[in-house]
């Protein structure tokens, strides 16, 4: 349960060059969504990013601002 007082745990995770990143964050067992995309890149889910329990991957040029909902 991440209730921070309405606040969301989020990171900003950047595919720099192609190359794939993972980000750490806290997701357990919710579920991540984009908040802001920062790239040209589509970031589509499956696609151009994913998540586990601890974090959040990017690939393909995928730059956002992920948020633990």
């Amino acid at each position: 349960n991440n209730n921070y007082g309405g606040d969301r745990a989020s990171v900003t995770c950047e595919s720099r060059d192609q190359r794939r990143q993972r980000c750490a964050l806290f997701v357990g067992r919710d579920s991540v969504r984009i908040s802001r995309k920062l790239s040209n890149s589509a970031c589509r889910f499956g696609q151009d990013w994913d998540y586990d329990r601890n974090g959040v991957y990017v690939w393909n040029g995928c730059r956002a601002v992920f948020t633990v909902y």
